[in-house]
């Protein structure tokens, strides 16, 4: 019985997680429309301000959920020097982007620097502060604390991470072929990131700087 509860405490989690970014999904739809109209530049204050408040609202959800399960609990000792480790964990951040400039870009990649060019502020609003935010939210914070709420061993922490890096990767791109691989290292940073602080504010912060340096 208790391998059953376990399996469908697992099941419903995952249905919450996937409406979670159903909602997301939603809450950014705004963001995306006016490259559909004659006058992109124009209607994009209108669709910016409903995506804004759509977001904001989802995000405000994702944060109240997310504190309101328990912190995920580790076998890893807390970090001494956070800012020496972040710092750190950037400079790979910068290796890995400088190595993906290599690797062809992504169907997803060429679709944002398409709206780029035609809603540049609505591309940054939803690039560099609500995708970050709410992504991280989603694939680190909940699914973690979901799925993956005992970090007991290497072996544990392994498969969580691999998961959240892999699901991440591949709902950006769907797609098995090279173009993945920046997503996936992308998520393999986040997602140890996250373990390493258990702090989503680090993770936040790091998504923010990669696709800022994506957009510029």
């Amino acid at each position: 019985m208790q391998i059953v509860s376990k399996a469908w405490k697992v099941i419903l989690s995952i249905l919450i997680l996937c409406g979670l970014l159903i909602l997301e999904q939603i809450a950014t739809l705004p963001y995306d429309l006016p490259k559909y109209f004659k006058n992109p530049q124009q209607d994009s204050l209108i669709f910016g301000i409903i995506g804004t408040i759509l977001s904001a609202g989802v995000i405000t959800l994702l944060i109240f959920i997310y504190h309101k399960q328990p912190k995920m609990i580790t076998f890893l000792r807390p970090i001494k020097n956070k800012w020496l480790t972040f710092g750190i964990i950037v400079l790979i951040l910068f290796l890995m982007i400088y190595l993906s400039n290599l690797i062809p870009n992504s169907d997803n990649q060429k679709i944002i620097n398409q709206e780029i060019l035609k809603t540049p502020w609505l591309s940054f609003i939803s690039t560099v502060i609500v995708a970050p935010i709410a992504e991280e939210l989603i694939f680190r914070g909940l699914f973690f604390r979901f799925l993956f709420p005992k970090l007991n061993n290497k072996w544990t922490m392994g498969i969580g991470i691999l998961c959240s890096s892999f699901v991440f990767a591949w709902l950006h791109v769907t797609s098995f072929g090279i173009e993945l691989l920046p997503y996936l290292l992308g998520g393999l940073i986040l997602s140890t990131t996250y373990v390493l602080f258990n702090d989503i504010r680090y993770d936040i912060g790091l998504h923010m700087l990669n696709n800022l340096i994506a957009l510029l």
